[in-house]
């Protein structure tokens, strides 16, 4: 390299340091609630109006058809995002971050809520369709993962177009506790089952370097698996996402709609499914020494997605959303899940 060349790249290097803070300064985490409401929400094709950065036909025609049909749908979720209140909101059949941004200004001017955007672009290039976060505080990380070069050769993986990873951190001194959230959006359809299955042997891989951070691990999302909450059949994707490929347990997730009646396990609005799930560590079900984060409740929350008396029928979500009136017009095919979770003493 050149010596002006090496001056250059040490400067922006320099430039874009950032100071050593001192303990006396500031405080390094967000101070720790005394609960925590974590919840995951299918959208169902949270596209905005403005074409111009859509390149897939799907994409196109499911987008809103104007900015008067954006803001409705912008406008319906920010109310019962400010109805839940989560800490910690995962989402799925998003378009990009601009939408997001356009959801937490309507969180912040009509409800007086702040959420940050923990985002990162996935490479669903058929229909577009991303994951992101909405989050109060607590964040100190997030990204993507990718499976290795052997991984993908060997074709007993699948990759995750639509995910994404953030690690929380609330608390200071003695008293700290950690939370890793995965964000997933999995294949969709029946048939693609064995896909999901690779889907979720990666996500179990990449649980192995995960929990080195900590014990306390999230996962959720639309995770688009047939499995009944309860009757986990061996093999399957859920069980494979859940179970560790060992024989050991300790390690095993527990799937929380499985503590909901069962009578309100149903998340998805016509297909009868139970497609969205909020999937916890052992650490998170068992009270821990000193502050310790537990599990508390889930609850399927319909009544903060149907509109009216609810319309049921595929062709009225798929076909012709946009030409229904907006009294009946329900927010998405997807009921918000939410897990409550209590920082012990």
């Amino acid at each position: 390299m050149r010596p002006f060349l090496f001056a250059i790249v040490i400067a922006l290097v320099h430039a874009n340091t950032a100071p050593t803070l001192n303990a006396q300064d500031v405080e390094a985490n967000d101070p720790m609630p005394a609960s925590l409401k974590v919840a995951t929400w299918n959208l169902e094709w949270f596209f905005d109006h403005y074409q111009g950065d859509n390149s897939s036909e799907l994409s196109k025609q499911l987008s809103a058809p104007s900015q008067e049909h954006w803001d409705w749908k912008v406008q319906m979720v920010a109310s019962s995002i400010a109805q839940m209140k989560p800490t910690i909101l995962g989402l799925q059949e998003i378009e990009n971050r601009k939408v997001l941004e356009d959801l937490t200004k309507a969180l912040k001017e009509k409800h007086g809520l702040s959420y940050r955007i923990a985002y990162v672009d996935g490479f669903d290039r058929a229909t577009e369709q991303e994951v992101g976060i909405l989050f109060r505080d607590g964040l100190v990380e997030f990204s993507r993962l990718e499976q290795s070069g052997p991984m993908f050769r060997s074709q007993q993986y699948y990759n995750l177009s639509k995910h994404i990873v953030a690690r929380f951190r609330w608390g200071n001194e003695a008293n700290v506790e950690e939370l890793i959230v995965v964000v997933l959006h999995l294949r969709a359809r029946p048939e693609e089952a064995e896909l999901r299955q690779k889907q979720a042997k990666l996500v179990r891989h990449w649980l192995k370097d995960l929990s080195r951070h900590t014990s306390n691990i999230i996962i959720m999302g639309d995770l688009n698996t047939e499995e009944i909450a309860g009757d986990l059949h061996a093999g399957s994707d859920l069980h494979l996402l859940m179970s560790s490929i060992s024989d050991a347990t300790d390690d095993d997730l527990h799937d929380l709609l499985t503590h909901a009646p069962d009578k309100q396990r149903q998340t998805h609005l016509f297909l009868k499914k139970q497609f969205d799930r909020i999937l916890a560590s052992p650490a998170l079900m068992e009270d821990g020494p000193g502050r310790d984060l537990l599990f508390q409740s889930i609850q399927v929350l319909p009544n903060l997605n149907i509109r009216g008396a609810g319309i049921d029928d595929s062709q009225s979500h798929w076909e012709r959303y946009w030409q229904l009136d907006p009294l009946e017009r329900d927010i998405s095919d997807h009921h918000p899940v939410v897990a409550e979770f209590l920082f012990t003493p």
